[in-house]
C-alpha cells in the first residue's frame, strides 16, 4: 500500500518510485524476450545441428560414396553459411524429398545448393534488389516475351556475363547459378572463374555472405588486373608507317580523364542519321603529343556497335579503290558511276535486323587517330567534345566497369531502343553510380538526347575545339578564301577576276577554268606578293568540299587542285615563301550553334524533342454553320522541326516526326472527332556549317523527305485517309545563319488509300481506294529573337490525287505562333497559338478550320 502525503518531498519520492518501476518492468521485459530469442535461435543451431548430422548420417546409405567424399561433403556441408542451413531444419521434408541416393557427390551438392538458394531468394526477397537487377539489366519483358513464356529478359545477352546458362532464363535462376558456382567451385583457369570473370556477381555474393570462407579468397589466386588485360587481344597500327604502337598501361593513374565524343549525324548510310557516341580515354602515354600543344593520337577511343560481323576498316583486295572524275556521289552517298558490290536485299535484311534486335552489341577499341579518320574522313561527320566532370573515385569505378564490360557484356541491338548510344550510356552510369543514367528509359533513344540529359545535370562540359569533317573544313577554308581574295581583288578592281562562285562550284570543269584564270592574273600582276601563297593553301583547303573520302571510292586529287599546286611550286622555286608560314588554321575556329553550345540562354531552354506532348483548347469551324470547342491532344516519341529549338538536334536541317498521336475531343459530347497518327517523316538537307544553303550556293543540293505510314480522319473528305509511303524533294530558297529563319518549297509524290462510309438509303457503305497523290507546298520559320524564344512558323501545301474517283485537289494552311515559356522542373514549357484550315480546291462547302492554342511539355 502507498501512503501519499502533502509534504513535496515525498511527492517527489513517490514520483521516483513510479518511475523506478517502469524503468525496472521495462528491463525484465526486454531481457525476457533476449532470453526467449537466444533460446530459440540456440534450438534452431541445435536442430540446424541436427539436420547436419541426420544427413551425414544418411551417407552411410551411399555405399558407391567412399570415405574422402563422405568427408568432404560433411565438411562442405558443415561450412554452409547460416542463413543458408536455416533451411535444412525449416525444409527438411523437402529436403527428405529430392533427396536422391542414385546422385553422384557433385549433382547431390548441386541438387541441395539449389533448393537452399531458392528458399534464400525468396525469404531474404531478393527479387525485390534493384542491386542484383542492375548487374545484369534485368527488366519486365515486353509483351511478346511475355506471350513466349518470359516474364524477364535482361540488357545482358553474352553467355560470357553469367555462371552458366541457365542463369539467362531470369533473375532467379541467374542468383542460383551464381550462387552455385561460388559454393561449388569448379576446377577452372583463374580467369574463367567467378570471381575474375564476374566480380560485381562474385562481390554481391560475398556480401550476402560476408563469413563464408570462399575457395577464391586465396591471396594466391589473383585475376588479371585492368592494366594489361584490356588491350592484351589487340595490337594497334600505325596507319602511316605501319609500325605498332604501344599505347601503354590502362589504369586510374594512366587514365588522365574521360571525354564523351558526339559523331553528328550523317547522310552516307541510314544508320547514319541519329548520330553516335563514343568514349575517348586521354591518356599520358605520347609526351610528345603534349609537348607540342596537340590531340594525342595514341589515346584510346570505346564504343559499342552492332556486330554485323561484316565491319572492315579498310577497302578489301577485291573492291578496287576509284579516282577521280569516276568518283561521283549522289545524294545518298552512293557512287554514280561505278559498279560496287552494293546489295539492296542485303542493306534492307540488315536494317530489318537492326530494328528487331536481331544483332549483338560488341565493344570496339581503336586510337583516336582510328576514331577521327573513320568519322570525320570515311562518313564526313563531325566529332563534338564533352569533358565528363567525374571524381577520381568514379573515374576508377569506370575503368572497372568498361573492363567488366569488354569481358562480360552483349547487350540486344535495337536501332530505336537499345543502340549504340544507350548501350555506351548505360555502361558509364552504372561505372560512375548515376541513377540519372541508368534510370533514363524512353521508348526512343536518339543519341543527343544522352547529351542533353547529362549536360543539363551537370555531368558533361562541351570543350573546343571539336573535331570537324573535311567537307567543313573546306567550307572554314572557302570562308577564309573569300575574305582575303575580295581583299585581293580591292587592289585591283579593274582586273578581269574569276567570280568565286565559278571557284567554289560543284562542277569541276568551271573551277579548273578559274583557277586556270586567277593562275594567270597572279603571275601577270602579282607576282611575288606574300599574300598568295597563303590563298592557295586555303584554295587547296576548300577543295576537298568536294572530295570523296570514304572507303568505297577515295577521289584523291583533282585539276583544279593540280593548278594550285602547280602555283605553290613555282612560289617556292623562287625561294621567297616558305609553307610553314602560311599554313591556315582552320580546326580552331569556333562555330555557333553547332560547336559554340554556351551561348545566349539556349541552355535553360535545352530539349531534345524525346517523349514530348502538347495539351490545348481551340474552336472548330466545319462548313459555314457548324462550330464548336475541342480540346486537342498530341503525343510524340520524337519530334523535332528545322530551326528547332533543341539544344542538340540532329543536324540543323533535319525535322523529324517518330510515332506521333494527335487526338481532338469535342467538349461538348466528349467524343473523339478527329485524330492522326504519323509512324516516321524525315526530312534532311545537307547543311553547311551553320546554315542550309540558299538557292544558287556553290555546293546547292536538294533536299529529301521520306513518309512512313501517316494516317488521319479529314472532315472534309468525310474518311479515313492513310499515306503508306512518300517521298519528296526539298529546295531551299532561303536560309539564315544558324538556320533559324528559312524558306524552302517542297514536291512530293506518295503512294495513299482512303476509306469513306458512304450513306445509301439508310445504309453504310464502305468504299475504299488506293492512288497516287502529288503534294506541292512552301515552309517558312522565322525566329525574332537570338534565344530563340519567339518563333512564327507557317506551311502552305496542295495536294492533287488521281484514282479511280475523279481527281481531287485539298488545300491546307498552318500558321503557328510560338513562345517559350521557361522551364518547370526537367520540362521545357511553350506556349502555341495555332490556326489551321482544310479544304476541297473545287468547293467551299467542305472546309474546315481550327484556331487555338496549345501547352507543349518537353522533358528531355
Amino acid at each position: 500500500m502507498l501512503v501519499l502525503r502533502s509534504n513535496s518531498q515525498w511527492n517527489i519520492e513517490v514520483q521516483l518510485f513510479l518511475k523506478g518501476s517502469l524503468f525496472s518492468s521495462a528491463i525484465v521485459i526486454c531481457l525476457v524476450l533476449l532470453s526467449l530469442t537466444h533460446s530459440r535461435l540456440l534450438m534452431a543451431r541445435v536442430a540446424s545441428k541436427s539436420a547436419l548430422t541426420q544427413w551425414v548420417n544418411n551417407l552411410e546409405h551411399k555405399p558407391e560414396w567412399d570415405k574422402n567424399q563422405k568427408r568432404e561433403f560433411s565438411t562442405w556441408l558443415h561450412h554452409l553459411p547460416d542463413p543458408l542451413k536455416h533451411h535444412l531444419v525449416n525444409h527438411e521434408r523437402n529436403l527428405s524429398l529430392i533427396f536422391d541416393p542414385s546422385l553422384s557427390l557433385y549433382e547431390w551438392q548441386s541438387t541441395l545448393i539449389d533448393h537452399l538458394l531458392a528458399r534464400y531468394y525468396e525469404q531474404q526477397r531478393v527479387a525485390k534488389d534493384k542491386q542484383w537487377h542492375n548487374l545484369s539489366g534485368w527488366h519486365r519483358a515486353n509483351l511478346a516475351s511475355v506471350l513466349l513464356g518470359r516474364a524477364w529478359r535482361a540488357h545482358n545477352q553474352d553467355p560470357r556475363g553469367y555462371a552458366d546458362g541457365s542463369g539467362m532464363l531470369s533473375p532467379k535462376a541467374d542468383f542460383i547459378s551464381t550462387g552455385r558456382h561460388f559454393f561449388l567451385p569448379q576446377s577452372t583457369s583463374v580467369e574463367s572463374s567467378l570471381k575474375c570473370r564476374l566480380p560485381r556477381k562474385y562481390r554481391y555474393f560475398q556480401q550476402q555472405f560476408p563469413d563464408y570462407p570462399d575457395y577464391w579468397q586465396h591471396p594466391a589466386i589473383q585475376c588479371d588486373t585492368i592494366d594489361n588485360g584490356f588491350l592484351r587481344d589487340l595490337r594497334f597500327l600505325d596507319p602511316i608507317t605501319g609500325q605498332a604502337i604501344d599505347l601503354g598501361l590502362i589504369n586510374a593513374s594512366t587514365v588522365r580523364e574521360f571525354e564523351l565524343l558526339y559523331a553528328t549525324p550523317g547522310v552516307g548510310d541510314p544508320a547514319e542519321i541519329a548520330g553516335h557516341l563514343v568514349l575517348r580515354l586521354l591518356l599520358d602515354n605520347n609526351p610528345q603529343a603534349e609537348a607540342l600543344g596537340i590531340d594525342n593520337p595514341n589515346d584510346l577511343v570505346i564504343s559499342f556497335l552492332a556486330d554485323t560481323k561484316q565491319i572492315e576498316t579498310a577497302p578489301t583486295n577485291d573492291r578496287p579503290v576509284v579516282m577521280s572524275e569516276s568518283c561521283e556521289k549522289s545524294w545518298f552517298g552512293l557512287d554514280l558511276n561505278t559498279e560496287q558490290d552494293w546489295d539492296a536485299f542485303a542493306s534492307v535484311g540488315q536494317a530489318v535486323k537492326g530494328l528487331t534486335g536481331g544483332f549483338l552489341t560488341v565493344m570496339d577499341r581503336q586510337t583516336l587517330a582510328q576514331a577521327v579518320q573513320h568519322y570525320t574522313v570515311f562518313q564526313d561527320r563531325n566529332l563534338l567534345r564533352f569533358r565528363l566532370n567525374l571524381t577520381q573515385r568514379q573515374k576508377e569505378s569506370l575503368l572497372n566497369r568498361l573492363y567488366e564490360a569488354k569481358k562480360n557484356y552483349n547487350g540486344r541491338y535495337y536501332f530505336f531502343k537499345e543502340n549504340c548510344g544507350s548501350v555506351l550510356f548505360r555502361v558509364i552510369g552504372e561505372g560512375i553510380g548515376s541513377e540519372l543514367m541508368t534510370g533514363f528509359d524512353p521508348l526512343v533513344t536518339p543519341p543527343n538526347a544522352f547529351i542533353s540529359r547529362m549536360l543539363q545535370a551537370g555531368l558533361v562540359t562541351p570543350i573546343q575545339p571539336s573535331f570537324l569533317s573535311y567537307r567543313r573544313r573546306a567550307y572554314l577554308a572557302q570562308e577564309e578564301f573569300l575574305a582575303q581574295y575580295q581583299s585581293i581583288q580591292s587592289s585591283a578592281p579593274n582586273l578581269p577576276w574569276p567570280s568565286h562562285r565559278h571557284l567554289f562550284s560543284a562542277r569541276e570543269k568551271k573551277r579548273y577554268q578559274a583557277y586556270q584564270r586567277l593562275a594567270e592574273l597572279f603571275q601577270t600582276h602579282f607576282k611575288g606578293d606574300p599574300r598568295i601563297y597563303h590563298l592557295l593553301n586555303l584554295a587547296l583547303s576548300a577543295e576537298e568540299a568536294h572530295a570523296n573520302h570514304d572507303l568505297l571510292c577515295k577521289q584523291m586529287t583533282s585539276k583544279p587542285a593540280t593548278v594550285l599546286t602547280e602555283m605553290q611550286r613555282e612560289l617556292i622555286g623562287q625561294g621567297v615563301f616558305r609553307s610553314a608560314q602560311f599554313a591556315p588554321t582552320l580546326n580552331n575556329r569556333r562555330q555557333r550553334p553547332v560547336s559554340d553550345l554556351t551561348y545566349s540562354d539556349i541552355l535553360k531552354q535545352a530539349h531534345t524533342g524525346l517523349q514530348s506532348y502538347e495539351l490545348g483548347v481551340a474552336l472548330k469551324a466545319e462548313g459555314d454553320d457548324h462550330q464548336y470547342p475541342v480540346i486537342t491532344l498530341s503525343v510524340q516519341l520524337y519530334q523535332q522541326q528545322i530551326a528547332d529549338r533543341a539544344l542538340f538536334a540532329m543536324g540543323n536541317g533535319t525535322a523529324v516526326d517518330f510515332g506521333r498521336v494527335s487526338l481532338e475531343l469535342d467538349q461538348a459530347s466528349g467524343e473523339l472527332s478527329d485524330w492522326s497518327f504519323t509512324g516516321l517523316k524525315i526530312r534532311k538537307f545537307k547543311d553547311r556549317l551553320n546554315r542550309i544553303p540558299n538557292l544558287g550556293d556553290p555546293g546547292y543540293q536538294l533536299g529529301l523527305g521520306l513518309t512512313v505510314l501517316e494516317t488521319e480522319k479529314v472532315a472534309p473528305l468525310q474518311g479515313v485517309l492513310t499515306q503508306w509511303i512518300a517521298g519528296e524533294l526539298l529546295a531551299n530558297l532561303w536560309s539564315s545563319i544558324g538556320t533559324d529563319r528559312f524558306l524552302f518549297a517542297s514536291l512530293g509524290v506518295a503512294l495513299e488509300s482512303d476509306w469513306r462510309g458512304l450513306a445509301q438509303d439508310g445504309v453504310t457503305l464502305e468504299d475504299n481506294h488506293t492512288r497516287v497523290a502529288l503534294p506541292i507546298g512552301v515552309e517558312a520559320a522565322w525566329t525574332f529573337d537570338a534565344a530563340r524564344r519567339w518563333q512564327l512558323r507557317a506551311s502552305a501545301v496542295e495536294t492533287w490525287r488521281w484514282g479511280e474517283r475523279q481527281t481531287e485537289g485539298l488545300r491546307q494552311l498552318k500558321l503557328n505562333l510560338s513562345h517559350h515559356l521557361g522551364r518547370w522542373g526537367q520540362q521545357a514549357i511553350d506556349l502555341d497559338l495555332m490556326y489551321e484550315t482544310t479544304s476541297f480546291l473545287f468547293s467551299h462547302r467542305h472546309q474546315q478550320q481550327l484556331a487555338g492554342f496549345t501547352l507543349s511539355f518537353r522533358p528531355f
